[in-house]
């Protein structure tokens, strides 16, 4: 259990600050994919994305990473406590 614990730790840590970067990368592609180019700078438009009402590909990515970060937390508590296996 405590190796599991870990793991899920170890993964919700990982994936909650990979979102960052590969969804400013996304958006500053899809930006340069348009035909009339990319007049606004990267992080403007990131900040513009994660704002509007289209953000989903960045907000459930983010809350599940934060999720099996406080789940394994949770998990590690309850073994030091005597409470897990």
């Amino acid at each position: 259990m405590r190796i599991f614990a870990l793991l899920l730790s170890t993964f919700g840590v990982l994936l909650t600050l990979a979102t960052f970067p590969a969804i400013y990368w996304l958006v500053v592609f899809a930006c340069g994919m348009g035909t009339a180019g990319c007049r606004q700078r990267g992080t403007a438009l990131f900040a513009e994305f994660i704002l509007s009402h289209e953000a989903w590909m960045f907000w459930v990515p983010l809350a599940t990473g934060l999720a099996l970060v406080c789940l394994g937390w949770r998990m590690r508590v309850a073994i030091a406590r005597g409470r897990g296996d």
